[in-house]
């Protein structure tokens, strides 16, 4: 496989042909995790059984860019106060979709002297989300 553009990792406010890309963004980063429920009894001889599809899934993405004077970055700071649940789509490079409800967390904003200011946002999964292969 070759190497990916990092570029071309972008998170969308919103799902569908209608989704926005998040202004101004340097990084992306997702993390995909599994809570596992611990199945093991007498019977599995030392070994620990995990129970098939138990536990729950959850994503994390976490982006940082500049606050370039776009509404929609600085947008940001009161969909975390709001804790509201959103629609967002992670593209990745090839196409490949992850699109669901995520609520903002965390977001920070920084800056300074000599250089521009910066921003970072979390947001947490919420409910099943959609992936969607090309």
């Amino acid at each position: 496989m070759p190497a990916q553009k990092g570029r071309d990792f972008l998170l969308k406010l919103g799902t569908g042909g209608g989704a926005v890309t998040v202004a101004a963004m340097r990084t992306t980063r997702l993390a995909i995790n599994g809570e596992t429920v611990d199945a093991t009894n007498k019977d599995s001889a030392g070994w620990r059984e995990l129970l098939a599809g138990g536990g729950k899934v959850s994503v994390s993405v976490r982006a940082a860019g500049i606050l370039s004077g776009s509404a929609q970055a600085t947008d940001f700071a009161g969909r975390a106060i709001a804790r509201s649940l959103d629609s967002y789509t992670v593209v990745f490079d090839n196409g490949d979709t992850l699109a669901g409800g995520f609520q903002c967390t965390a977001f920070e904003a920084a800056g300074e002297h000599g250089g521009e200011q910066t921003y970072e946002l979390t947001l947490e999964s919420s409910g099943a989300l959609t992936f969607t292969a090309v």
